[in-house]
């Protein structure tokens, strides 16, 4: 039994539309997604970095400092309030780019540091079996207290 040429026309242009569907777009929404989540990363990281220098800027006792010159925590308060101001004016994109960041601070009063950790919650739209449709993007980052 031969096959005529004429009964194959039209096959490659399937096999064509199989190949695209089944490897190249889920390709393709791994390239958007992880290109999304590195921009997101480098971010956080750079507006937690800026909310922990914010806050240990802002968390210094001056009044000691200028009559003892002991470096030491004061207004643990405020000093908090300045980071999570810092921190969601760095990161404006957030609702554009659809995720969600939160920023938690630590004061260590016996080495004078500010710790600060923050993590973004960002949808991807590649989700496979097994995968959670979110991504947890966590950064960390520290600063010492200073008057200088």
């Amino acid at each position: 039994m031969t096959i005529s040429p004429r009964s194959e026309r039209g096959s490659s242009m399937a096999w064509t539309a199989v190949f695209l569907i089944t490897v190249l777009l889920p390709l393709m929404l791994l390239v958007v997604d992880g290109s999304r989540l590195l921009f997101i990363r480098g971010r956080l990281q750079t507006a937690t970095d800026a909310a922990c220098e914010g806050a240990a800027w802002a968390a210094g006792d001056r009044p000691i400092y200028q009559d003892t010159g002991h470096t030491r925590i004061g207004n643990e308060g405020h000093a908090a309030e300045v980071a999570q101001n810092t921190f969601i004016s760095t990161l404006k994109e957030g609702e554009r780019m659809a995720y969600s960041s939160q920023l938690s601070i630590t004061f260590d009063h016996s080495s004078n540091l500010v710790l600060c950790s923050s993590v973004a919650l960002v949808p991807v739209l590649f989700s496979a079996v097994g995968v959670a449709p979110q991504v947890e993007i966590p950064s960390m980052a520290s600063a010492a207290i200073r008057f200088r």
